[in-house]
């Protein structure tokens, strides 16, 4: 197993004391260069057929998979895993509730807000932010003045990065963090565009919805190798709950593609 020269590594699960499909190690050397700083890792070869010039291995930390290194001729090379899962679609179809349900079913500590309507006799109003420990602010409302505006509503900045943003700061590295939404009022604060994009590169788990249309920045969200963009529709929408959580049960925020 040492075909790295001066490479350490400790051996946690092998059959025949060698590596091998489902082998289990730790080692030191590449928790620098993929995090920047000292770090014991811990890989599962996922493939070893060296008769046919074939191996994979996969990082997990944390309880997660986080990245693929997959190698045939001789060649090895890094692939993504997904853990961002990103909900879009139409408005109304029903983003909100998946994330409602996941909310209310999942079972390791959480973090983040959600979006709901306001409104009074009826009619739609504004937009309130609830964090999931309870503090509430508004997001836009028909009666905040100033040029920063969608539509006839105009955005509140002051309590997206008061209330929104300080919710989306994960504990530690098992807190799932839930953003509802990322659409265009929530990114017209700076602080927001930023703590969102540390919130996906960082190891935690990242569950949201993303408005379907968008500038370049919320394009490029969607376009992220490590994270699963599920187009929501009438069609789908029932079955994707129990999908989200088939792939959590499978440790599948996993090594795959993106997708639609």
């Amino acid at each position: 197993m040492r075909w790295i020269p001066q490479w350490n590594y400790q051996l946690i699960y092998s059959q025949s004391g060698v590596n091998e499909t489902n082998c289990i190690f730790s080692e030191d050397i590449s928790g620098p260069h993929f995090f920047e700083k000292p770090l014991t890792t811990t890989w599962v070869t996922t493939i070893h057929e060296p008769d046919n010039y074939r191996i994979s291995f996969l990082l997990n930390l944390a309880g997660k998979a986080l990245i693929l290194l997959d190698g045939e001729d001789g060649r090895l090379s890094r692939q993504a895993c997904i853990k961002n899962i990103l909900f879009t679609g139409v408005p109304g179809v029903g983003k909100s509730t998946i994330i409602e349900k996941i909310v209310q079913r999942l079972d390791r500590p959480k973090t983040g807000f959600y979006t709901e309507e306001i409104r009074v006799g009826g009619r739609r109003v504004g937009f309130g932010i609830t964090t999931l420990d309870g503090r509430q602010g508004t997001l836009a409302h028909l009666d905040i003045p100033g040029p920063i505006r969608v539509g006839r509503y105009g955005v509140n900045l002051p309590d997206i990065d008061r209330i929104a943003v300080p919710s989306m700061i994960p504990a530690n590295d098992e807190t799932v963090v839930i953003i509802d939404e990322i659409g265009k009022m929530e990114c017209f604060s700076e602080l927001f565009r930023q703590t969102l994009v540390k919130v996906m590169d960082s190891t935690n788990t990242m569950v949201g919805t993303i408005s379907l249309k968008g500038d370049a920045f919320i394009g490029n969200l969607k376009k992220r190798p490590d994270t699963l963009l599920v187009s929501v529709n009438k069609g789908n929408r029932d079955n994707l709950v129990e999908e989200f959580f088939a792939r959590m049960d499978n440790g599948k925020t996993s090594s795959a593609n993106a997708s639609d």
